[in-house]
C-alpha cells in the first residue's frame, strides 16, 4: 500500500500551518510521523521537524502512553474516527498536558487507508483561568484513575473547584456530552485493550466497572458494533 501522496502531504502542511496554537500531524501505515506543524514539535519539545519525523510515539513518550496511543491510531487505520477525546500527553522533554483531541483516517484517491490525520487543541485554552484549567484537569485525572468505580460527580465537581451543574456545564461545552457516558467511552476502551490479551470476558467485565458480563456485552456491541468476542476474534484474524 502506498504512503501519504506528497499532494495531500502538502496541502495538510498548508492547514496545518494556520493552526498555530493546534498539535497537528500525520502519521503513516507504520504509525510513523511523516508531518508536523510547530505547534507539535513545541508540545514534544523539539526544535526541528527531523527530530519527528520518521519516529513513532515510542521514541516520544512513556512506554504506557505510546502504547495507548498505538492501540487508538490502529483504530483509525481500521476505519474508526476517535473524536471528542480527553487525553494526557506526557512528552518525555515537556511537562504533561491536556488535549482536546480527534484522530481520523487519511484516505487516498483509491478510497485506501494510508494514514493517520491527528487534530488537537491544548485544554487549558478553553478556560480563562489557570485555576479553572487546573481543577477541570484534576477531575479529568480522577475519572482516568477511577473509571472502574461508579460516577461520582459531586467528587468531580469538588475536584474542580466548581458545583455540580456547573462542571456537568463545562464538560457538556468541552464535550457535548455528560460525565456518565464520557466514563463509558473509557471503560468500553480499556476493554478493547484488555481485550487483546489473555483476560476472560467476565474478568474484563469486572475490570472496567460492567456490574456483569451481560451489561459489559450489550453496552459493547451498542458501542462498537460488535460483542467482545466477536471483537477478540477479529484482533486474532489480524494478527
Amino acid at each position: 500500500m502506498m504512503p501519504p501522496s506528497a499532494t495531500s502531504l502538502a496541502l495538510l502542511d498548508q492547514v496545518f500551518g494556520r493552526l498555530a496554537n493546534c498539535p497537528c500531524f500525520v502519521k503513516d501505515r507504520d504509525l510513523r510521523y511523516v508531518l508536523a506543524n510547530q505547534a507539535m514539535l513545541d508540545m514534544c519539545g523539539l526544535r526541528h521537524r527531523r527530530e519527528l519525523i520518521g519516529h513513532t510515539p515510542h521514541d516520544i513518550y512513556p512506554p504506557a502512553h505510546a502504547a495507548r496511543f498505538e492501540a487508538e491510531e490502529r483504530r483509525v487505520l481500521a476505519g474508526e474516527a476517535i473524536t471528542d477525546w480527553f487525553e494526557l500527553i506526557e512528552p518525555s522533554r515537556q511537562a504533561p498536558t491536556w488535549l482536546l483531541l480527534g484522530e481520523f483516517p487519511l484516505i487516498d484517491e483509491a478510497g485506501e487507508i494510508v494514514g493517520v490525520v491527528g487534530v488537537s487543541r491544548f485544554l487549558r485554552q478553553a478556560f480563562a483561568s489557570q485555576r479553572g484549567y487546573d481543577g477541570f484537569a484534576m477531575a479529568l485525572q480522577h475519572m482516568r484513575e477511577h473509571f472502574d468505580k461508579p460516577l461520582d460527580c459531586g467528587t468531580l465537581a469538588k475536584r474542580a473547584g466548581v458545583s455540580v451543574s456547573r462542571f456537568e456545564r463545562e464538560f457538556a461545552r468541552l464535550l457535548n456530552t455528560s460525565p456518565r457516558t464520557y466514563q463509558q467511552r473509557i471503560r468500553i476502551d480499556e476493554a478493547r485493550r484488555l481485550l487483546a490479551g489473555d483476560a476472560t470476558i467476565v474478568e474484563i467485565a469486572n475490570a472496567c466497572g460492567f456490574a456483569d458480563h451481560s451489561s459489559f456485552s450489550r453496552r459493547f456491541k451498542l458501542v462498537t458494533g460488535e460483542t467482545p468476542s466477536e471483537y477478540r476474534a477479529h484482533l486474532v484474524a489480524r494478527r
